[in-house]
């Protein structure tokens, strides 16, 4: 059976509803340059789910560390700006501008499993999303 493995492929930016701009400019970027849950990640191996909002909008991330090795799966964000890195741990979208959607420092990297959702306070239409590859999924697609 063929294994696919969909790694940080997805980057979603900026998105509209209710005439509110979600941007992810008010999510506060640890020192690392992403947050994928490990600085509020309190279990010992299983996964732990979670949350964060920005206008709104509510996404989480599914963080483990097992002792031998860590992962996370859901919605990470970043203002990483690395375009050469060809690394599975490079937490960069591959964008032109150096960031995020209409100037944004900030974005989201989704790595998704199946199932994965995000929710908002109120009912939204979403009038639209910005979304590219990750450097590693770019450099990968590339060869």
């Amino acid at each position: 059976m063929k294994k696919q493995l969909l790694l940080t492929t997805l980057f979603l930016v900026n998105f509209l509803f209710a005439q509110t701009t979600v941007d992810f400019e008010g999510l506060t970027v640890p020192a690392s340059g992403f947050f994928n849950g490990a600085t509020e990640y309190t279990g010992t191996g299983d996964p732990q789910m979670i949350y964060y909002s920005d206008n709104g909008a509510n996404l989480y991330v599914n963080y483990a560390d097992t002792g031998a090795y860590d992962y996370w799966n859901g919605f990470s964000y970043s203002n990483q700006t690395d375009l050469t890195t060809a690394s599975w741990t490079n937490y960069s979208a591959y964008s032109p501008n150096g960031g995020g959607a209409n100037g944004s420092s900030n974005y989201v990297i989704a790595y998704l499993y199946g199932g994965e959702t995000i929710t908002f306070d109120s009912p939204a239409t979403v009038a639209s999303m910005a979304i590219t590859n990750s450097v590693w999924a770019y450099h990968y697609m590339n060869g």
